[in-house]
């Protein structure tokens, strides 16, 4: 994998890095979270200097956007947990109806999917990635992208009409 610079300045090349990196991330967390703020960020930066004239301390800002962040995203998701830890222990039926909620939802979405569709599904929420289900599905990583778009469109139709 790449890495960014700051002896350079900040250049297209180097958002395309950073968008390879969001998009290889498998779970929305900490870390995913701070890496949308520093591609924001990122953007800003390139868009907003005329003819690339970016400052060396501007550029190692961003770059170092993502590690500040991702400690703020960690940190308040740590305090949150702790002072509202006994408002989730007391709301167990609450969990109850989500879980049910979940399990409805899953069954209708199961019931517009075929077996094969369902499984490539179930593969990327279990954290695979594009190529090793296409591989496992006989496909090109972009073909899977295709049908799970379609599966997607189709889910939402049908969603829309009930």
């Amino acid at each position: 994998m790449q890495s960014l610079s700051v002896s350079a300045p900040p250049s297209w090349d180097d958002l395309a890095v950073l968008q390879n990196s969001a998009a290889n991330r498998r779970h929305l967390d900490h870390k995913a979270w701070a890496l949308e703020e520093q591609l924001d960020s990122f953007v800003e930066l390139l868009t907003d200097s005329p003819s690339n004239e970016v400052s060396a301390g501007k550029a190692k800002s961003v770059l170092n956007l993502v590690a500040n962040r991702s400690k703020k995203f960690r940190r308040r998701d740590q305090l949150l947990r702790n002072s509202y830890q006994h408002i989730c222990r007391k709301s167990y039926d609450c969990q109850t109806f989500e879980l049910l909620s979940f399990r409805e939802s899953i069954g209708k979405i199961r019931f517009q999917l075929s077996e094969g569709e369902f499984q490539v599904f179930e593969a990327l929420a279990a954290g695979d990635d594009y190529v090793t289900v296409a591989d496992r599905h006989l496909m090109t990583p972009s073909a899977l992208k295709s049908k799970i778009a379609r599966c997607r469109e189709r889910i939402r139709k049908s969603s829309s009409h009930n």
